[in-house]
């Protein structure tokens, strides 16, 4: 790579980063100097400033832009870095007060590039980002990359899923620099009444979407914050706005007025994170955010890259545990392809929009379609706003949909555009929370009782507004801004004119509207308008979808993927009760197992889409065969309340796609709404999609060709096909909080300890999350009848165990003991310890959590159940790239949550049900029906017994070899070398030696046969 004439800037790169000995700082500062005008960051000599004055007779040794550069002739040497530091701070300091602007410092050698930000809540210089220099391999894009994130100097990027993710992701210098500023803007303005409310407003909307999984998190509030932001300036580039010279305010940027006076609504407006522009530091924010982002040429777009954008700034831990998984766009484009086969006469309806991957391709199918029937952009526009919508529960999603809406359309076709309403809403699709708002013949009445204490009385809408989707939106905007806005009396303008310009000429409606402005403006007053008109469209568009005349003819989406026991408990009662209703309910062995998607899929069918409709929806790939799903495969969700149906074509597997599209397997299902008489269950067969894909975020043009499709049966589980043993299998208990629970034994000390007991503090091996790693380990003596051991995942190996850890656990021979259970009194070791690990997790369960912990540890009653502890048991892995079983012969041994076992008449039938486990030839007969986790192991859970595998018969001769089989394999097992190492490599080790022996090749044969018996 060179540029800039003669200067090869790989080698420049690499020079600089060499730290020879021989050169100097001078060296250093004129080699980065060319670096910046000739490596392509579109910089000239008078922009790259050299020895600039600074108060103190000091220089600055660069000054480029609002960056001032720090060049050192090597950082690793003693003190250099921290003296360097302190220089560097007075040089950004002095220039942030002298121009008023925020100021970044750079501090470099070559080799390291540290990028430091100073905080105007305590006046610190941090460093925020680095970027390290190999001398021996350097990474010169990489490093340019880094430097212009810094400097923003680019023109006119193309905003390809590439280049939004390396400029404006979480590894970018830019974005670092953005959150820093972001986050001590956050911090000056934090206790701000209004701007607490609004916080509290988005951690109850988050809560009501992921349940207990989410926790209110400052840093995901800021990070919401900044996409928020981000999306609506690039709303105002789409349109043509000059973001770079500040003709368009702050202001202006965040609240929506250009659209307002463009008459384009549901896309920018007042909503939870408009909140920097209450401060001077925050309105400078994003202005210069602005203009960071004028850099992409935002009209040229051809991908969801809001999506992109979004993945690449919330970390993948926090978006598994949100179950925030979003389609791929070759997927969503084929789905898109697939249901909508009429795009120009069919209306579509994502319910579960996301950030609007399947609204682009519906939209961008409409347009074409509208293109090769020559119709004209304004009446392109005008039918496409009329024919594809959008739903979702979550505010950041909501705007960006809303953004990608608008991307979708493109800048040229919007030009002359008529008043329009992008048709994209945040609401609860499936409507969980019930009466919350009534629709009728005589309008829309939004009920006090809303769950977020918003209104003080009703706010009513008539039907002659409601019914007429965009020019309801557009009404509401005006009596937000007009509910804002006082005159020189104090008092708020009147809206007579405005109803007038809204056709609201019936005086019952209009005395209805006048009531609701007072509401309104009342509101206003006491600083919680802020959210108002999101949450009128809230209920307003979901239920006039359910009007038997508005119903749609096309769903298509990914729905939430919610687990039950990630609901809170109010979401589980609800949804207890809507699949209850809706024949969805699992049997009682599965019922945790069940997730939100099929009631979600189901209940969408019921209220919006018409009798044969259509619909395609992204779900598990567990729904094609697992028991959880039965009710949903059956197609009929019937309930005193509603009537529907389904006929279900064909559907896709997609585990065969490499890497998987989803942290777990996923599956489409397809079908329309059908009569009772229609009915068709889901077919036991597939469409299995295999091949290698590049990228996820390409089109299906530029995939298409990596993938194949062959039919393939599913193997459904359910309980006529199950193992007599699938009964008596249990998950071990919650032992979590590991270290209030799991201990080793400690050093008593020169003066020893109480006789009976074990000295025994908190084991703080295995990884621990947030706020538990925080907390202090608990030491105490235990009665040594409640120190047991215990068996986690890590202990089983094929037909062996590797050591044991040990818990404290309250088990008094016949029940569990609580801290303030009389008789714990009676084991003063035991009692200490417990009450301390009780209050200690009271004080920090997560405020979703309602269990204390004993109710945490017998969930379910997993502990008790185990108790008393059988002599003959064998436990397997409930996770992991396939099964690993071992008999227990510990009859001191707890087994925790990671396994799962059961107990068995004799120490035979144990070693019969693990020698079955344990082979490949059952493996291979359930691997359709596991499903994939995050990080690559499979959820096994009662997959073992979803085959109808006999029970042990004594008398019979194959059982009993398998059983004397798999006795000589734990001989095997036991020398096999599992003791040592990591448990994948021991597991791997022991199973190495079980084929030397030819045991394994005996057990495969045998457990083959019993099989092919089925």
């Amino acid at each position: 790579m060179s540029a800039g004439g003669n200067v090869d800037i790989a080698a420049l790169v690499a020079e600089l980063a060499a730290r020879t000995v021989t050169r100097t700082e001078a060296d250093v500062q004129s080699g980065i100097a060319s670096l910046l005008l000739y490596g392509g960051l579109n910089l000239d000599d008078p922009q790259v400033r050299l020895e600039t004055p600074a108060p103190g007779r000091r220089r600055v040794d660069i000054e480029t832009g609002l960056t001032v550069i720090e060049c050192k002739k090597d950082l690793s040497a003693g003190n250099v870095r921290e003296e360097a530091v302190e220089q560097l701070t007075g040089y950004v300091r002095d220039r942030t007060t002298e121009l008023g602007q925020r100021y970044a410092g750079v501090l470099t050698d070559g080799q390291e590039w540290r990028l430091y930000h100073l905080s105007q809540h305590d006046d610190e210089l941090r460093e925020i980002s680095r970027c390290l220099v190999n001398p021996a391999d350097p990474d010169v894009e990489g490093l340019l990359v880094w430097l212009e994130g810094v400097l923003s100097t680019a023109e006119q990027l193309t905003p390809t899923p590439l280049e939004v993710r390396r400029r404006l992701g979480s590894n970018a210098s830019g974005y670092e620099l953005d959150l820093a500023e972001l986050r001590d803007v956050y911090e000056q303005l934090q206790e701000d009444p209004e701007i607490r409310q609004k916080r509290e407003l988005w951690a109850r909307l988050l809560a009501a979407a992921f349940g207990r999984n989410f926790e209110d998190d400052t840093d995901l509030f800021i990070e919401h914050s900044y996409l928020v932001l981000t999306a609506e300036i690039i709303a105002h580039a789409v349109l043509g706005f000059d973001l770079r010279t500040g003709a368009i305010s702050a202001s202006e940027l965040v609240t929506g007025q250009r659209f307002r006076e463009a008459e384009i609504g549901g896309v920018v407006e007042a909503d939870f994170f408009d909140w920097p522009i209450s401060s001077a530091q925050g309105t400078a924010f994003v202005e210069t955010l602005a203009r960071r982002l004028s850099r992409f040429s935002w009209r040229d777009v051809e991908h969801d890259v809001l999506k992109v954008l979004y993945e690449s700034v919330i970390d993948p831990e926090t978006r598994h545990r949100l179950g925030e998984y979003y389609t791929p766009d070759w997927l969503a484009e084929r789905i898109v392809a697939e249901v909508v086969d009429d795009p120009l006469g069919q209306r579509v309806l994502d319910p579960a929009c996301g950030s609007g991957t399947f609204l682009f391709w519906a939209v961008r199918r409409y347009l074409e379609a509208a293109a090769d029937a020559g119709t004209d952009d304004r009446e392109a526009v005008r039918g496409v706003v009329g024919q594809v919508f959008g739903i979702d529960l979550h505010p950041v999603a909501v705007t960006l949909a809303r953004v990608t809406y608008l991307l979708a359309i493109g800048a040229e076709r919007l030009q002359g555009h008529e008043p329009m309403t992008v048709p994209v809403y945040l609401g609860d699709s499936i409507q969980l929370n019930d009466a919350t708002s009534v629709l009728s013949p005589a309008g829309l009445s939004i009920s006090t009782a809303d769950g977020l204490e918003l209104f003080a009385r009703e706010l009513n809408f008539p039907e002659s507004l409601v019914a007429d989707a965009g020019r309801f939106d557009r009404f509401v905007d005006d009596l937000a801004t007009k509910a804002s806005t006082r005159l020189a009396d104090g008092k708020p303008p009147a809206i007579s004119q405005t109803m007038t310009n809204y056709g609201v000429v019936e005086g019952s409606d209009r005395s209805m509207l006048e009531e609701t402005y007072k509401v309104l403006c009342h509101l206003y007053d006491h600083r919680r308008d802020h959210i108002w008109s999101y949450y009128v469209r809230n209920l307003a568009r979901p239920l006039e979808f359910t009007r038997e005349e508005h119903r749609v003819d096309r769903l298509v989406g990914n729905p939430p993927w919610l687990r039950y026991n990630a609901m809170t408990a109010r979401t589980q009662e609800d949804f207890r009760r809507l699949t209850r209703e809706r024949n969805l309910q699992a049997p009682a062995q599965v019922v945790t197992s069940q997730d939100l998607s099929a009631l979600f899929v189901a209940r969408s069918i019921e209220l919006y889409l018409r009798l044969g409709g259509r619909f395609g929806f992204v779900m598990p790939a567990s729904m094609l065969s697992r028991l959880q799903y039965r009710g949903f495969r059956a197609a009929d969700y019937t309930s005193s309340a509603a009537t529907a149906y389904a006929s279900f074509d064909r559907p896709w597997e997609l585990s065969r796609i490499s890497p998987q599209p989803f942290p777990v397997p996923a599956s489409v299902a397809f079908g329309q709404r059908a009569d009772a008489g229609d009915l068709v269950p889901m077919p036991e067969t597939a469409v299995w999609w295999s091949g290698d894909v590049p990228s996820h975020h390409r089109s299906w043009e530029e995939i298409g060709g990596s993938l194949s499709t062959a039919e393939g049966e599913i193997v459904v589980a359910g309980e006529d096909y199950e193992s007599p043993y699938a009964a008596l299998v249990r998950q071990g208990s919650n032992l979590v909080p590991r270290f209030l629970l799991l201990v080793v034994e400690r050093d008593a000390g020169p003066l020893g300890t109480v006789a009976g007991r074990i000295p025994v503090e908190s084991d703080r091996s295995t990884p621990e999350k947030a706020p538990w790693r925080e907390q202090p380990s608990l030491t105490g003596a235990v009665e040594s009848r409640f120190v047991m051991p215990v068996l986690v995942g890590g202990s089983i190996l094929p037909f062996a165990l590797r050591g044991k850890d040990r818990a404290v656990i309250p088990w008094d021979g016949a029940k569990l003991l609580t801290g303030e259970d009389p008789d714990i009194e009676s084991h003063p070791g035991l009692a200490a310890w417990w009450k301390d690990a009780e209050a200690t997790f009271a004080r920090h369960r997560s405020e979703t959590t309602t269990m204390d912990l004993n109710e945490q540890v017998d969930y379910q009653s997993k502990l008790r159940d185990q108790f008393p502890l059988r002599q003959h048991r064998v436990a397997y892995t409930g996770r992991g790239e396939r099964v690993t079983a071992a008999r227990i012969s510990d009859p001191d041994a707890v087994v925790d949550h990671a396994l799962y076992w059961a107990g068995f008449e004799s120490k035979e039938e144990a070693l019969y049900v693990s020698g079955v486990i344990n082979s490949d030839a059952l493996h291979d007969r359930i691997l359709d029906a596991l499903s994939k986790g995050l990080f690559g192991g499979r959820n096994i859970h009662r997959a073992p017994f979803l085959i109808s595998w006999p029970q042990f018969d004594p008398v019979d001769e194959l059982h009993v070899r398998i059983a004397q089989a798999a006795e000589r394999a734990e001989g095997v097992a036991a020398k096999g070398g599992g003791e040592t190492g990591g448990i994948s490599a021991a597991r791997r080790r022991v199973r190495e030696a079980l084929i030397a022996d030819g045991v394994r090749g005996e057990l495969e044969t045998l457990a083959s046969e019993l099989l092919e018996r089925i």
